[in-house]
């Protein structure tokens, strides 16, 4: 399933009724979030994430995606806390996209 642009403005409508956040990678395939993100509307569930959702995350590409994919295969996120753990991301990274993760 492809979210257009259409799909995606429908979505924040709904979240702004309910106000609730929309937490990617339950159920989607790849949607570009960046703006939408950076606003606050959506969260990238670590343990759900594909690898593009991952890599709309301000600072991770497709390496940091991967050793994502590969920490969550071992053990599964508990907190955003746990994001720390992975290799190449630290306070400094962690701290720009904090309010744009959940874990779920």
């Amino acid at each position: 399933m492809k979210v257009n642009n259409v799909s995606l403005l429908a979505l924040l409508a709904l979240t702004q009724m309910f106000q609730d956040p929309i937490v990617l990678g339950q159920n989607t395939e790849s949607i570009k979030p960046a703006k939408v993100l950076k606003q606050k509307k959506m969260l990238i569930n670590l343990n759900t994430a594909s690898l593009k959702d991952l890599e709309y995350l301000p600072g991770i590409g497709k390496t940091l995606a991967i050793r994502i994919i590969e920490r969550r295969k071992i053990k599964p996120f508990q907190s955003i806390n746990d994001l720390k753990y992975v290799d190449g991301i630290g306070e400094k990274k962690f701290s720009k996209i904090k309010t744009m993760i959940a874990v779920k």
